[in-house]
């Protein structure tokens, strides 16, 4: 039994990691990444939560749907609902916008080490302290904890799903809150409703087959909560597929799209979505800039020791370990390879796959100390392995400060608010010519009243999957340099847009800019 030194020990130690945890994904939140510029795909989820708090609709004018349009293809809804409440205290700004996504980044560190508790291999606590430790600081967690990605909060449902579904397993009342979560999985990231299914099936086949739970009045209540979230999702496929018509119900709306992406699965290219997935599983990126950092999404020195977890996890279920954790771990892996081969991945589409790799990462970790531990070089090793991943982790949060941060501003529009409120603050009778920017950040950074937005709005082809805006009120999204300029006209491009610029100077405009953006207006 620990002594009272040796609890206070572990005491500090987990508020140590728990602060840098929240030190790491709170701090700057509004600013960094991007110096305050919005990727839009969090800018359009935040005006969809403002629009819904302040008018009762979408953009597309819809009452609390349980998808949205949005492009024209659709986002999920889950981080906008989040929103609502921040959004209600603190307006339409950054920190409202993000704070879900970091708070939940949050619960994952904690849901992750709680988790790891209840593996077999966790008696003395070391394991999960690993784990914990571990999701503080590794790279994927830490990103898409600090910018609003709605398809992000995917892996905390299904962990706090699978949390509970191991809770249950003592005390079946704990099934209700995990298919609350498996059902808020399902309003956080639709590429999941692939693979869902079979993974909860596979849970509860194998938890009843080995005779860990039976039948009993929650595990039905449990189910049943399940189906009726999930019912209007199911509703939704039937009416996109063209089955039924959209429906209406106490407010709530199942719409639909004017472009279904039901055609994103593909099985001519599973090769090249496996050959995808390897890369972002074992290489750590996906080549795309505001995904990556140099020093891998888990820390590249890491992929040998997840070879290692999952080699010894399968042999653990071969010799017939019965090792829950790592079992329910396995069948969520399986599933995103599945998903794996089935669509286009980058890290965010298959981020189903990121806490099994995690956890793989460190059984891997913790199998190797413990197989070196009392040899000859145990001690250096742990030494190599400690001070390799304090020195990857100093350079990932330089990269990120520095590097990560800069590509973030520079691909999403760093001035582009500064010239918008240049704009708001100097149009009179003109229009605002919008070119280079996405108008879900316009939408944002004006705060466009969403009734007037959708009486307003003109589309270039409305039922595009990717929809682009001719215009809506005084704005107009369109290349401005074969337009005729009127002398109350404002104009935003970014500064490398050299045919905007010379138009600018043409016609005799003064030139203001604003990080990587200018605008153009007449004294």
């Amino acid at each position: 039994m620990e002594n009272v030194s040796q609890r206070k020990r572990r005491l500090v130690s987990w508020l140590m990691v728990l602060l840098i945890s929240i030190v790491l994904r709170v701090a700057l939140l509004d600013v960094l990444p991007g110096n305050g510029a919005l990727n839009q795909d969090e800018a359009f989820a935040g005006y969809e939560a403002w629009s819904l708090l302040n008018y009762g609709i979408d953009a597309e004018g819809y009452s609390f749907p349980v998808y949205f349009v949005a492009w024209g293809s659709g986002m999920n809804v889950l981080e906008s609902y989040l929103m609502m409440p921040l959004i209600r205290l603190m307006d339409l700004t950054n920190i409202a916008i993000r704070l879900p996504s970091a708070v939940l980044g949050i619960i994952t560190v904690i849901f992750f080490y709680l988790f790891a508790r209840k593996d077999k291999n966790d008696e003395d606590g070391k394991f999960s302290f690993l784990c914990f430790l571990f999701m503080a600081i590794v790279p994927w967690n830490v990103m898409s904890s600090r910018w609003a990605l709605e398809s992000n909060l995917l892996p905390v449902f299904l962990l706090l799903g699978c949390f509970f579904i191991i809770k249950g397993i003592d005390n079946s009342k704990f099934f209700i809150p995990a298919a609350i979560f498996y059902g808020m999985a399902l309003y956080a990231y639709s590429a999941a409703w692939i693979v869902m299914p079979f993974l909860i099936v596979a849970e509860l086949l194998y938890l009843l087959i080995f005779e860990k739970i039976k039948i009993d009045k929650y595990l039905v209540l449990s189910l049943l909560i399940l189906v009726i979230l999930a019912l209007p999702l199911m509703l939704f496929v039937l009416i996109n597929c063209g089955y039924i018509n959209s429906i209406t119900f106490i407010g709530m709306t199942i719409p639909k799209m004017p472009y279904f992406r039901g055609n994103e699965v593909n099985l001519d290219n599973i090769l090249h979505n496996l050959s995808e997935f390897k890369d972002i599983v074992l290489l750590q990126s996906d080549g795309i800039a505001h995904n990556s950092t140099s020093v891998g999404i888990y820390y590249k020195i890491s992929t040998p020791f997840f070879i290692v977890g999952i080699i010894v996890t399968i042999i653990g279920i071969i010799k017939g370990e019965k090792n829950i954790t790592r079992i329910l771990v396995l069948m969520q892996f399986l599933c995103a390879c599945i998903l794996g081969a089935l669509i286009d991945c980058n890290v965010n589409r298959i981020n189903i796959v990121h806490i099994p790799v995690i956890y793989f990462i460190c059984i891997g970790l913790y199998h190797t100390l413990c197989f070196f531990y009392r040899r000859k070089y145990y001690q250096i090793l742990t030494f190599v392995i400690l001070a390799a991943y304090v020195i990857l982790f100093v350079f990932f949060v330089q990269d990120y400060i520095c590097n990560y941060n800069n590509t973030f501003a520079e691909n999403f529009g760093e001035g582009l608010r500064e010239c918008v409120d240049f704009a708001k603050e100097n149009v009179e009778d003109g229009s605002i010519y919008v070119m280079d920017a996405s108008y879900a950040n316009i939408l944002v950074y004006m705060k466009y009243p969403t009734d007037e937005y959708v009486e307003e709005v003109e589309w270039e082809d409305e039922n595009a999957a990717f929809r682009n805006i001719i215009e809506v009120g005084e704005i107009k999204f369109t290349d401005f340099t074969n337009e005729k300029s009127y002398s109350s006209d404002i104009y935003i491009c970014r500064k490398s847009n050299e045919s905007a610029l010379n138009y600018m100077v043409e016609k005799g405009l003064e030139i203001k800019q604003f990080g990587y953006y200018v605008v153009g207006y007449r004294e």
